[in-house]
Order: structure tokens, then C-alpha cells, then sequence
């Protein structure tokens, strides 16, 4: 059996590693192809009993994972990549004429991890204590077990987006299905027993470290093929690779809602036998601007900014055309996305960006390269998120594209806390982040998302008009009028500018060749897919 080096050395000497690597991925006796051809020996992913342990590696913790939830917990109801409902845990739904009544069936025979039934009283304390902890919640009037299979949900007034919620079992919001026993006296939820595929094993949990599951036989849905899984924590994206390729690892790139696998590695993976999918998310990386400052006060800086970035060719050169460049603020594609802007909106054009920059009082009257105006240069300060993948080379092209109208971009890699910290701060003027992704509402045009002023992102855009128009486009029953109120917010912001598209993030998964049977997710958190997949443990 291949001996397994520590991830925390993997994680180490990865970036040494990574530039070496050959096709045998190690040398000497112990070499594995991952071809599964001459040099193979018995496949680390099998115990000495015998079982099946799917290895994956999680760029977070497991329980500070939306993903992760997936495995363990089930929803009553499940949204797909852009945002049609279907049922789960609840077989059917009805919703009155009004939209204020939903009335869920739910499926009978499910159990909890420990045995307990679920029924109606468990739906019930589930959906109580979304109401109680989250926004979208305080719209719930009351929640009825009508017997035990039947849920009411009453609503005080009409909210489009509570559907959405009811359709995750992540810890961004959403609703598990969870038991009382499992929430502690602050209200957060602690234990981790639920209905799904998998059984969390808590007296193996190491935070920040890993945490294992084994498969729940008894799975309502079909029990899983593999006998367990084993969530190992390797935060960098290059040391994924490396854990991949020395076998500490069956899969990495499945474990997170971005993109954590390097589309540089993508070749190279290939060439050495790995298997690697590309699935489309909807998702799109952008650079956030801090609204509330100079320069990106100023629209016409905003828009400046997004015309003299040439994505195009950035995807071309960086990312081995992988993926497309994008120049609206998120997909059309989600129910609730920007189908009616002209989607080349942000699409480049340096002369234009110069001439806005003009316009706005930005000049290089000193002719040092670097525009200036009421004598302070226009330098900016970019934040980059460790753990991005592809951030890193995106943000050295964006401030290349950006000096050549006279800006200097200083990029300051930190450590995702830090990061985040400094954004909650207001300490950034441009920030690499997303535009938001299914469930839920995609690009933050909802209450309480990004470019409403209630939003956690206090300095992105926003405005009273704005705020209007969000909370009146989701306090619409009728979907014709909704529709044509997202339409309009939409074009709004794209005039606005708010934010700086980049690309379409495609999330890449990288698999040892023992493995089969992946598909893509219902929407990019879901990690569902796990229970269908199996392995070869000959290879």
C-alpha cells in the first residue's frame, strides 16, 4: 500500500513540487501511475477491512462548509443550478392562490442518523428555527404539523425568496432538517445528525483538520456505494494537486463552490491519467469596488476600470480557454439573471476607458505613466483572498491592463480571514470576490444580498432607489411583473457599474481514474453526487 505523507507536508511543498512532477507521480518502489497501469499497488483508499474511503480534499473545515452539509443533512425541497424548485424531503408542495400558504407533504419512512423519525414535529422545530435565525424568516407567521406528514407554512406578506432558503441545508442560511437536541443554548446548531447520505463521525473530527463519515445504509434515497468518506482540509489550491497526485487524496475540486483546482493544472492532470470534469456553475468572478470612496465613488472610474480589462484575452492566455470571459455582472441563465442587457456591456475598450477617466478629472499631468487628480495619484489597493485559485494570476493581468490607462494597482495577498476582515472594514478598493450563485438569488439582487444596503457588504453600491426596487420586485406575486422589476434592477446596476465582471468560474474536479461515477450537482454547493459515486479499489 502507498504510504501517505501528512496533507500539512503536502500543503508545504507544493508549490516545489508542483514545477517537478512527472508522470509517474513519485519515484522508486513505492511509485503509483495514476493510470492504474505497471507500478500500481493496492489502492490507499481501501482499509485493511476492506471498505470503500472516498478521499477528499476541503479547501475549509467541515463544518464551517456549506458544501459539507450536503453529505450529512437533507432539505425539504432542492434547487437546481438556475433556480428551479423540485421536491426532496417534502414529496410535493402547495402553495395557495395568494402565495401565502405553503402546505408540504412529506416523505414517510425517513430517519434520522440515531433513529428518530422524521415527520412533521421535526419539519416543524426545522422550519421554526429558520424563522427565528434568519432574515427572510421574520415574513413567516406561523408553522403548523397539520398531521404527521403535513407541514403549513403561513406567510404575513408575499416573499419569493423563502422558497429558496426551504431549498438548502447549507450554514449560509437554509433550512436543514435538523433535531432539537442538536442546537445549543445560543441557538447555533452543534450536532451534526441529520437524514442524509452519510453519517458524521464526531469523535474523529479535528477542526481545521478533517473529519469522517460512513455511508448510511438505511439512505432514503438508495444507500451509497462507497462505505465511507474522509474529508481531509488542504486550504492551498496547488497542494491539492500535489495530495492528488501522491495519492493522499481520490479527489480534489468537489469539495467547494468555487473553483479550487488551477486551470493551469488542467493538461497536466490529463496527461497523467487523472480524470478531470468541467461543470458549468453560473457563477462569475469579479472584482468588487469599495462605492463608498474615492475613486470608485465616481461612476464613470467604475466604468473606466471595467472597459480597460481586455478578458478575452485574459481567459485565452491564463486559463488555456477554459472558460469564458464575462462582461455583464452574472449569467443570464438564472431564473432571476440579466437576460435583457447587452451582454458585451463591459466588453473592452481602452480608448473609451481613458476618455472617461479624462472626463472624470483623472489626468497625468506629470507625464510620469500615473494619473492624478486634486493632487492625489490614482492608486488603488487590490485584496486577494488566499484559497482562490486563479486570483493570484488574475490580479497581476488586471494590474498590467490597468497601468496602461495610468492606474497603479497594489495587490495584497491575505489569508481568507484577514481578508475578510478587511472588507467588512471597508480596508480594500478593489476585492476579488464573486457575483453569487444558485440557491438563492444570483449577483445580490435580493433583500439583504449585496447591492441591497442591508447587505453585510457595506461598501459595495448602493442606493434608496436601488433598495426600492429590490424589495419591491420580491414582493411581487405575479412572475410576469417580477420579472420585468429584476429586468429593470439589472440595468440599473449595469449602468452603475458596481463591480468589475472577469470571467465565468468553471469548477473543476480532478479524480483519481479508480473512481466513477461523478456527475455535477443540483446547483454548485450540492455535493450530493458523493453517494453515486464508486471506486476500483484494483487500480
Amino acid at each position: 500500500m502507498k504510504k501517505r505523507l501528512p496533507l500539512i507536508l503536502a500543503a508545504t511543498i507544493g508549490a516545489v513540487s508542483l514545477a517537478g512532477c512527472s508522470g509517474g507521480g513519485g519515484t522508486g518502489s513505492e511509485t503509483t501511475t495514476a493510470s492504474g497501469g505497471s507500478g500500481t499497488t493496492t489502492a490507499a483508499s481501501q482499509t485493511a477491512s476492506g471498505d470503500k474511503i472516498l478521499r477528499i480534499a476541503g479547501g475549509f473545515d467541515f463544518k464551517s462548509c456549506a458544501e459539507a452539509r450536503y453529505l450529512v443533512f437533507d432539505s425539504l425541497l432542492q434547487s437546481d443550478m438556475w433556480g428551479q424548485i423540485t421536491p426532496n424531503l417534502a414529496e410535493s408542495y402547495d402553495v395557495s392562490d395568494d402565495g401565502l400558504t405553503y402546505t408540504f407533504h412529506l416523505k414517510k419512512g425517513v430517519k434520522y442518523h440515531d433513529g428518530t423519525p422524521f415527520n412533521a414535529d421535526t419539519a416543524k422545530f426545522s422550519l421554526e428555527y429558520y424563522q427565528k435565525n434568519n432574515s427572510p424568516g421574520e415574513d413567516i407567521e406561523s408553522i403548523t404539523a397539520v398531521d404527521e406528514n403535513t407541514v403549513e407554512m403561513k406567510l404575513k406578506k408575499y416573499n419569493d425568496l423563502i422558497l429558496y432558503d426551504i431549498a438548502t441545508p447549507t450554514n449560509w442560511g437554509g433550512v436543514p432538517m435538523i433535531l432539537e437536541k442538536d442546537v445549543d443554548s445560543e441557538g447555533k446548531i452543534t450536532g451534526y445528525i441529520g437524514t442524509g447520505a452519510f453519517i458524521f463521525d464526531d469523535s474523529t473530527y479535528e477542526s481545521g483538520v478533517k473529519a469522517t463519515m460512513k455511508k448510511n445504509p438505511d439512505y432514503w434515497g438508495g444507500a451509497p456505494k462507497v462505505d465511507g468518506v474522509e474529508w481531509d482540509v488542504v486550504s492551498d489550491p496547488n497542494a491539492m494537486v500535489v495530495a492528488l497526485e501522491s495519492d493522499q487524496v481520490d479527489a480534489i475540486g468537489i469539495a467547494e463552490h468555487h473553483s479550487s483546482v488551477p486551470y493551469v493544472q488542467v493538461s497536466s492532470l490529463k496527461s497523467k491519467g487523472y480524470n478531470v470534469e468541467t461543470d458549468e456553475t453560473g457563477r462569475y468572478q469579479v472584482l468588487e469596488y469599495n462605492c463608498t470612496k474615492a475613486p470608485f465613488d465616481d461612476k464613470n472610474v467604475r466604468m473606466a476600470f471595467n472597459l480597460a480589462v481586455d478578458k478575452e484575452l485574459m481567459v485565452d492566455t491564463l486559463f488555456e480557454g477554459l472558460t469564458e470571459a464575462a462582461n455583464v455582472i452574472t449569467s443570464p441563465d438564472f431564473k432571476y439573471g440579466p437576460k435583457k442587457v447587452d451582454k458585451d456591456y463591459y466588453k473592452y475598450d481602452k480608448d473609451k476607458a481613458e476618455k472617461l477617466l479624462d472626463d472624470a478629472g483623472w489626468k497625468d499631468s506629470d507625464g510620469d505613466g500615473v494619473r492624478e487628480k486634486d493632487g492625489k495619484k490614482l492608486e488603488v489597493k487590490l485584496i486577494v483572498p488566499n484559497g482562490e485559485a486563479n486570483a493570484d494570476a488574475v490580479a497581476v493581468y488586471v494590474q498590467s491592463e490597468l497601468a496602461k490607462i495610468g492606474a497603479t494597482v497594489d495587490v495584497q495577498n491575505l489569508e481568507s480571514s484577514a481578508a475578510s476582515d478587511a472588507s467588512k472594514k471597508g480596508e480594500y478598493d478593489m476585492y476579488v470576490h464573486h457575483s453569487g450563485c444558485m440557491p438563492g438569488v444570483p449577483g445580490g439582487i435580493n433583500p439583504g444580498g449585496k447591492y441591497h444596503s442591508s447587505s453585510s457588504w457595506t461598501y459595495s453600491f448602493h442606493s434608496d432607489e436601488l433598495d426600492k426596487m429590490i424589495e419591491s420586485a420580491f414582493a411581487e406575486s405575479n412572475e410576469d411583473s417580477r420579472q420585468q422589476q429584476v429586468a429593470a434592477i439589472w440595468q440599473y446596476l449595469h449602468e452603475e457599474a458596481p463591480c468589475m465582471p472577469l470571467y465565468s468560474v468553471k469548477k473543476l474536479s480532478g479524480m483519481n481514474p479508480r473512481l466513477s461515477g461523478y456527475h455535477v450537482g443540483q446547483n454548485m454547493f450540492d455535493m450530493s453526487m458523493i453517494k453515486d459515486m464508486d471506486m476500483d479499489t484494483s487500480k
